[in-house]
């Protein structure tokens, strides 16, 4: 099982957003990896899974496991789907790529599932990964099914539910989950509400998976390193007050969006965010230019 800092990576556009850029990967990639990023989540929210075809959907996770090679960067390839069908194919497709080390899999997201619908779907999945371990992308903004800690536990019951990437923003689920629960018995626990990295970390989360890190991948790497390898705390808060701005300022903005822009700030351009999404404003380009001034390119 793995731990630390997975990068939630951009899907590159060219200039109109209407082909894929698939060039724009490696320089992005060769980053994260000489920041000793644990790996990168291809195709989630910040990769606008979405808007996506298959056929494109399935060349930028093809892209982004050429551009890894056999450097030691976990791949983790995002889907969902509104259809179990659907998301068992896709999880086999998976499983018959080679250079994928799990998938992370959000439910149906137009109508919300019960709990019970949930645990059929990912029982489905679990059968059609084959030996992928599975993340289970918890965003009930987008899902409309809140988990309760309890549920959490429930979950990991399921063959291969090994992670959980919790971008809910309850902490008090967050906490119950992580300190009430022997690890053998739970998930592995990613944090993915950015602004709570700091406080998740600290409580004993395995790890982080955000986008930040595909903006700042060494101080990303920086702060797991400090907080949770060395226990410095004073070390830790300082690079926490350079981090915690880009959390803040892109959650205030359209992610996938702010993400690609701080990326063209850095000159890492990976091409507009595709329509009806727009890119963002220029005062809010301005912002963040000024909260990744600091950033090591």
């Amino acid at each position: 099982m793995f731990r630390g800092v997975l990068a939630a990576v951009p899907t590159p556009f060219s200039a109109d957003g209407l082909s894929l850029d698939l060039s724009k990967i490696q320089p992005l990639v060769d980053r994260l990896a000489d920041a000793n990023c644990t790996g990168v989540v291809v195709t989630g929210t910040t990769g606008e899974f979405t808007s996506l075809t298959p056929e494109e959907h399935k060349a930028v996770i093809r892209a982004y496991v050429a551009a890894v090679g056999d450097r030691p960067l976990n791949v983790v390839a995002g889907f969902g789907a509104l259809n179990t069908r659907a998301a068992e194919e896709m999880a086999q497709w998976c499983a018959q790529t080679r250079g994928i080390d799990a998938i992370m899999v959000v439910p149906p997201f137009y109508e919300r599932l019960s709990f019970e619908a949930l645990q059929f779907f990912l029982c489905a999945v679990s059968t059609a990964c084959g030996s992928l371990d599975i993340v289970y992308y918890h965003v009930p903004s987008a899902t409309g099914l809140p988990l309760t800690a309890d549920q959490m536990r429930e979950l990991a019951k399921i063959p291969r539910m090994r992670y959980i990437k919790d971008t809910s923003g309850n902490a008090p689920h967050a906490i119950d989950h992580v300190c009430n629960t022997a690890a053998g018995q739970r998930m592995a626990h990613f944090n993915g509400t950015d602004t709570f990295t700091f406080a998740a970390l600290a409580m004993g989360a395995e790890g982080v998976a955000w986008g930040v890190a595909s903006v700042a991948p060494y101080e990303s790497v920086a702060l797991y390193q400090a907080l949770v390898e060395e226990q410095d705390l004073k070390q830790a808060k300082e690079i926490w007050s350079l981090l915690y701005p880009i959390a803040a300022c892109l959650e205030s903005v359209n992610y996938p969006a702010g993400v690609k822009a701080a990326l063209d700030v850095l000159g890492l351009p990976m091409g507009p965010v595709r329509a009806p999404t727009l890119p963002l404003s220029g005062d809010d380009v301005a912002r963040l230019k000024g909260v990744v001034a600091r950033v090591k390119k």
